[in-house]
């Protein structure tokens, strides 16, 4: 809405309410308000973006009006309230004049000027600019002040810029577009590669117009099309040659249509309902068509240098195995660096290259890289031939067999030739894309193309000895000895072999096999290193603590040698089992003895007899146990007696057989020291062990490695060699039963079984005492004592022991006594045993002594013994007689 004027007479009720609102508007500009203000009642448009207060008159709004549809719209009539909507437009071609309206008639030029300001700056939400529009729309419709600044002339200094700005640029621009139009399009090939290059769009005029490219020859890298939509000014497209069918050389060319949509024509939106105040928006824009062509500044070349990379197909060929390559194709830049991309013909095949290859060696070391192989280099295999295929061309790698199988150690390694010559010249002719007389060979030597045969080691060995005892040393002489070839070389000297060697242990000797058997007991891991024939000793391994065998076997194992070196050496094992690898263990032997009999007084002990060879740090270790017996005392673990006792069930259950538990051992004694090394029936005595109960006492002897707690031998419970009787001496006696009053008679006591050693301190001695008998039943007191021999018989073993010998003068019976006792060191004595009074064995007889009779015998009798007493004194004479009579007639 601009200023609101008295109208004619005829209208007055019109002007009536132009007043009010004219009054109430200056009394708004008063205030210096800017402000938005609601569209009147009979207003279809809503205020947008513009402000009240700017105009001269201080009331006219300079600003857009916002239609239902988003539409901003810019009034035209100075003298109209505007009551414009989307509903009532259209485009026209002159705007007529209307001076009830203050308008002007507007078409031609001014009015494609006035399109061009609503269209191109109309269209916004911004104050200053919405108000600098509306400005230069009245500059153009109003009738009494067209073309002039009036409208502007007290906006703010930002408005006034704003104005003169876009006025400027209407003027400059309204006119552009429409008609025919300008391009330069420009071809870059890429040096390094001519099927590449770049599409260059510059200078296009109108600047916003689109086109769309068709190559020929070509296509664009980003899409592979050849054609493009969309161009625009002061672009660049990457572009591919796609070369005719045998074509060497080529270019590329472009076709470009263009439209050009960048202009407005001379015609505008005109919204009118009724008497209502008129408003516009933008008209319609022009449109421009034109054509542009471009190609290469210079051919484009086909040619292309193949070239192939290797790596073989196994770094390590086993012997009797084929050798085999890798190849890998592609191209290479020439001199000037151009490097085109592998010729691929209409249909996507590729052309097929041929390479030809030679396999030279055996080397004992990696050989030297060079251009070309030495001339005395030995071949292995030649003209091995490989060609790409159409379908993948460079694409894929391509593994080539040799037909060459190894047959000896050494490093092979691989040389690779792509020649002309070696190319079709027709269907296709493949060498019309190759440089002339190309020839391309890789180097010789190049580590990944090397492949290496691991040289063979053949290893024998043989123990040092035979036969070790337990706990000792035994070594191996390993003989190393390479085969099928020789003994790979690096860094200047032969790969070194690390040799491992695993004893293996068996309780029975083991038999041969390609190797141990699963779970086999392993002893030992001695190693060696090297590196040329020979034979070598291993370190020492220590035998078990157990009689058996144990055997070697030696390997060479790819993952111990260090990483540099792996796969160099063939992995290889000698047999398990071998006789000439196997060492017998064995260990020492052991008897024992124990002391058979003794007393409560004497020490225990037992004797190890040891024969064999003994480890270091051994020791003989002796048990004591004590046959059960009900009553007695069981042992705790620690040695002390507990408050358990063995019952006669439990004995009974053990029957007749020895037990050794903790719970009867009496002791363990303290290791002895065994030698070391070869022991011949060496003795090992165990330290005393004293009891206070007789009974019977089972020795156990163990040998010990002190150092692992290996027991190596142990005795068994019972042996009657390992057996101790520990009891006190028996007496029994056999006095001289009968004798005449007058004569003597002694006791002889019979003492058996132990009694105290030398060792002990100790005397064992017999007493003997005689006493007469006096009543029917056997006393023997001091009343009836009537012989004490005092003086004792010493007593050093079993045996007979013959008392003094007694008169005894008067007849009756008598008892013999008898009284073992030892004296202790100390001077103390013990009675060990009293005889039995009354024993008939102790009992002698004493009688008168006989009285010759007389019997009254005849005289006839006594002549008859005369006679016969006479005749054998003659017969005695006669034969002295008779004898002497002989020797006389001997001599």
């Amino acid at each position: 809405m601009t200023e609101q004027i008295i109208r004619p007479p005829g209208r007055l009720k019109r002007k009536i309410t132009s007043a009010l609102a004219a009054l109430t508007l200056a009394v708004t500009a008063l205030g210096g308000s800017l402000f938005t203000a609601p569209a009147p009642a009979h207003a279809l448009g809503a205020y947008g973006a513009g402000a009240h207060g700017w105009a001269p008159n201080g009331s006219t709004w300079l600003g857009n009006f916002i239609l239902p549809d988003g539409t901003r719209v810019y009034c035209i009539d100075i003298y109209n309230g505007s009551n414009a909507s989307s509903d009532n437009s259209s485009v026209v071609s002159g705007i007529p004049a209307s001076p009830s309206d203050g308008r002007r008639a507007v078409s031609g030029s001014e009015l494609q000027w006035l399109n061009y300001l609503v269209t191109m700056y109309g269209q916004t939400a911004d104050t200053n600019q919405a108000a600098a529009v509306s400005a230069l729309v009245y500059n153009v419709t109003s009738m009494n002040n067209h073309d002039t600044d009036h409208y502007i002339s007290v906006a703010p200094a930002e408005v006034q810029d704003l104005y003169w700005s876009i006025k400027s640029a209407v003027n400059a621009n309204y006119q552009s577009g429409g008609g025919s139009g300008a391009v330069t399009m420009t071809f870059d090939v890429d040096p390094l590669n001519n099927y590449l290059g770049t599409l260059s769009v510059s200078g296009m005029s109108p600047s916003n117009a689109l086109g769309t490219i068709t190559l020929t020859n070509g296509v664009f890298t980003d899409t592979g099309l050849a054609t493009r939509d969309g161009v625009t000014n002061n672009s660049s497209y990457p572009v591919t040659g796609v070369p005719p069918e045998d074509a060497t050389e080529y270019i590329i060319a472009a076709d470009g249509a263009f439209t050009a949509s960048g202009g407005v024509n001379a015609d505008i939106r005109y919204y009118r309902d009724g008497d209502s105040q008129g408003s516009i928006s933008g008209g319609s824009r022009g449109v421009s068509n034109f054509t542009q062509y471009a190609e290469d500044p210079a051919p484009r070349s086909t040619v292309f240098q193949p070239v192939v990379g290797t790596q073989v197909a196994s770094k390590f060929v086993e012997e009797g195995e084929e050798f085999a390559d890798v190849l890998t194709f592609s191209t290479a830049a020439d001199a000037k660096g151009l490097n085109n991309p592998w010729r691929v013909n209409a249909a996507g095949r590729y052309m097929p290259i041929t390479a030809r290859g030679t396999l030279y060696g055996p080397f004992l070391a990696q050989p030297d890289e060079a251009d070309a192989a030495p001339s005395s280099a030995p071949i292995a295999a030649t003209d091995i031939m490989v060609t790409t295929t159409a379908e993948d061309g460079p694409t894929i790698d391509y593994t080539v067999p040799s037909g060459f199988v190894s047959e000896e150690a050494g490093f092979y390694t691989w040389v690779w030739e792509i020649l002309a010559s070696d190319q079709p010249a027709a269907s296709p002719n493949v060498q019309q894309f190759l440089p002339q007389e190309y020839h391309f060979t890789d180097r010789f030597g190049q580590v990944v193309e090397t492949s290496i045969t691991p040289s063979n080691l053949a290893i024998t060995t043989a123990v040092t000895e035979s036969m070790v005892g337990i706990g000792q040393d035994a070594t191996d002489e390993v003989t190393v000895t390479p085969y099928g070839g020789g003994w790979i070389q690096a860094d200047g000297g032969r790969v070194p072999a690390t040799l491992t060697g695993t004893a293996y242990y068996s309780e029975t000797q083991q038999e041969l096999a390609d190797s141990a058997p699963a779970g086999a007991e392993v002893v030992g891991t001695p190693q060696l290193v090297v590196n040329k024939a020979g034979t070598v000793t291993s370190d020492p391994i220590t035998m078990p603590l157990k009689e058996g065998w144990v055997t070697f076997q030696w390997c060479l194992v790819e993952s111990e040698q260090p990483v540099e070196y792996q796969g160099m050496l063939a992995e290889t094992c000698d047999q398990y089992g071998q006789a000439s690898e196997t060492v017998q263990v064995t260990a020492p032997t052991v008897t024992t003895q124990a002391r058979e009999l003794a007393t409560v007084h004497d020490p225990l002990f037992d004797v190890a007899t040891v024969n064999g060879p003994v480890p270091a740090d051994t020791v003989v270790s002796f048990e004591l146990f004590q046959k059960p017996e009900e009553g007695n005392y069981k042992y705790a673990a620690d040695g002390s007696l507990s408050t358990e006792v063995w019952t006669q069930d439990e004995i009974d259950a053990l029957a007749d057989d020895a037990v050794c538990t903790v719970e009867n051992r009496v002791t363990v004694t303290d290791g002895v020291a065994v030698a070391e090394g070869q022991n011949d029936a060496a003795q090992y005595q165990s330290p005393n062990v004293y009891v206070d109960q007789t009974g019977t006492y089972w020795w156990v002897e163990s040998l010990i490695h002190v150092p692992t707690g290996t027991v190596i031998k142990s005795g068994i419970c019972g042996l009657e060699n390992e057996t101790t009787i520990v009891d006190e001496p028996t007496v029994t006696t056999k006095a001289q039963t009968d004798i005449h009053v007058g004569e003597k008679a002694a006791d002889t006591a019979i003492v058996t079984g132990p009694i105290p050693g030398e060792n002990t301190g100790i005397t064992t001695e017999l007493t003997f005492e005689a006493f007469k008998q006096t009543g029917s039943t056997p006393v023997c007191t001091v009343d009836n004592r009537v012989a004490d021999l005092s003086t004792p018989v010493a007593v050093t073993g079993a045996g007979e022991y013959l008392s003094e010998a007694v008169t005894f003068d008067e007849a009756g019976t008598y008892f013999w006594v008898e009284t073992l006792t030892y004296v202790l060191e100390n001077g103390d004595r013990e009675i060990v045993h009293v005889g039995e009074c009354g024993e008939p064995s102790e009992t002698t007889i004493v009688t008168g002594k006989p009285v010759l009779s007389v019997t009254g015998a005849s005289g006839a009798t006594m002549m008859g013994v005369g006679a016969g007493a006479l005749l054998l004194v003659a017969a005695g004479l006669a034969l002295v007689l008779v004898r002497r009579k002989r020797g006389v007639a001997a001599e």
